[in-house]
């Protein structure tokens, strides 16, 4: 009995239940995708249904060969279909999204995560995995016309050039990039009303975003001017809402939690400021960061109940 010990379940960092906050989350995704949907093209309706599909079907037949049972958990599956297709372009090749699917449900999701505790974002894992095998097959941004930084902004920022920078347009969705990302002023509403609802934490996203601008401060010479046009570019903040603050990839514990952030933020700063890599790279950013989350927990773990009292 003395070597017996107590310790909170890994999964228990919100008053909320497990569905709830997926309905919160699902709900924020909708708003993100419809809006995007609106300013970009219909033809994201076929990213979005293929991947859904591609989802079910092979969550479906995964299950019934592993485990012979007929089950699919229709929220898990819906947040990572919309999740993926706010991650592209509406010219993504159609075949993109089933491959994308198969490797999100089959290798990040079931063998890896046993459908409970997942090592990397699902999401993030078949976004990723499109993108390096088929360079110009996932088409991540919505490309706009005209020239410079709205045209192409991570190419501007490697340039130091946000001449062109114009928020306005950027609130707008006249600015390149993925379904999801293209008006980031609903992105900023959704993790508003998901701290709000308390569907995610808030220590997580904001260390992230504070990290990020103050990196961003200070890698360009202390010019504010560059802050903005920084948040505003690419899907650092699409990430950092509904993938970054995954209960099941993120670190347990609030030390844990503040490096976990800290590494993101200050890493997709330096990514944006000196890589030509793009939205690809932030999802490497996030993969590696939800790796490091298991060390975090073992390095970093709570104290056991009675843990050091008196015998």
């Amino acid at each position: 009995m003395n070597q017996f010990k107590v310790t909170h379940s890994p999964f228990v960092k919100s008053a909320n239940s497990v569905n709830f906050i997926k309905e919160q989350k699902l709900i924020m995704l909708i708003m993100v995708f419809v809006v995007g949907l609106v300013m970009t093209n219909w033809q994201a309706l076929y990213i979005l249904g293929i991947a859904l599909a591609s989802a079910l079907v092979f969550e479906l037949l995964y299950n019934i060969v592993c485990y012979e049972k007929i089950r699919v958990d229709f929220l898990e599956v819906l947040i990572c279909s919309i999740t993926f297709t706010c991650l592209v372009g509406y010219k993504t090749p159609l075949y993109v999204p089933v491959i994308a699917m198969a490797f999100s449900i089959i290798v990040c999701k079931m063998v890896f995560g046993k459908n409970e505790n997942h090592i990397v974002n699902a999401s993030a894992g078949g976004a990723l995995f499109v993108g390096i095998i088929f360079s110009q097959g996932a088409n991540l941004f919505v490309r706009v016309s005209g020239s410079g930084f709205m045209r192409n902004p991570y190419g501007a920022l490697l340039e130091n050039n946000i001449a062109d920078f114009n928020i306005i347009r950027c609130l707008k969705g006249q600015i390149s990039a993925s379904i999801g990302c293209v008006c980031l002023a609903v992105v900023a509403v959704a993790l508003i009303y998901l701290i709000a609802t308390h569907s995610v934490g808030i220590k997580i996203p904001i260390i992230a975003v504070v990290s990020f601008v103050l990196m961003t401060f200070a890698i360009n010479q202390f010019n504010y001017e560059y802050i903005l046009p920084y948040l505003f570019s690419g899907n650092f903040l699409f990430v950092t809402t509904f993938m970054l603050t995954e209960f099941s990839t993120s670190p347990n514990t609030t030390l844990g939690q503040f490096i976990y952030a800290i590494i993101f933020g200050v890493g997709a700063s330096l990514i944006i400021k000196y890589s030509g890599g793009g939205d690809m790279a932030i999802l490497a950013l996030l993969v590696c960061v939800n790796c490091l989350s298991p060390l975090l927990d073992r390095v970093i773990r709570p104290h056991y109940f009675g843990e050091g009292a008196n015998e």
